[in-house]
């Protein structure tokens, strides 16, 4: 899950600019968070999408999972 993270992270700063990518790269960095409990730094790349995208698709994954990490 690290390598993994790194690798997200990667796409975030070389494909900033491809949008879709970008949110891709953030749902699944936060899903890695959350597996190495590393609980707000998850909740920040969720928040980051949802302050994107508000009401599409994307916004609705990441707000289920902040609805998620707050149980």
């Amino acid at each position: 899950t690290g390598d993994a993270v790194t690798a997200l992270l990667r796409v975030k700063a070389e494909y900033g600019a491809f949008d879709e990518w970008l949110t891709r790269a953030l749902l699944s960095l936060g899903s890695c968070y959350e597996t190495l409990g590393q609980n707000d730094l998850a909740r920040e790349s969720y928040q980051t999408v949802v302050a994107f995208h508000q009401d599409d698709d994307f916004a609705m994954q990441a707000k289920a999972k902040l609805k998620k990490l707050k149980r």
